[in-house]
């Protein structure tokens, strides 16, 4: 799953200098117009990958969400996956990041 492999690259030394990166690439946003449609399209895949795996899931009743708000949902997933990076970067433990992807996909419960 994604949150889980999030956790594994933020707290693995050498994959967790990446995300320096994307950080560089959100800096510049207000200042390079095509920064910001780059940002904008990966944030907009992201968010239509969480949409059709819930889509998947509801009609397999996998899930019990309303599918008039899978994509609220999908919105919510995708930025809290973007949040890990934040948490992880401030100095989080392991086990944060691990409870925070729990609380995370509780609301699929």
């Amino acid at each position: 799953m994604i949150f889980n492999e999030s956790v594994r690259v933020l707290t693995d030394p050498k994959l967790s200098k990446e995300c320096f990166i994307m950080n560089s690439a959100i800096e510049q946003v207000p200042h390079h117009h095509e920064i910001k449609i780059f940002i904008s399209a990966s944030t907009e895949r992201l968010e239509l990958a969480f949409y059709n795996a819930l889509v998947r899931a509801h009609k397999e009743g996998e899930i019990h969400s309303a599918e008039s708000e899978l994509r609220s949902i999908a919105r919510f997933l995708n930025h809290a996956r973007l949040s890990l990076t934040f948490t992880a970067k401030t100095g989080a433990s392991p086990e944060a990041l691990k409870d925070i992807v729990r609380t995370t996909l509780s609301i699929l419960d």
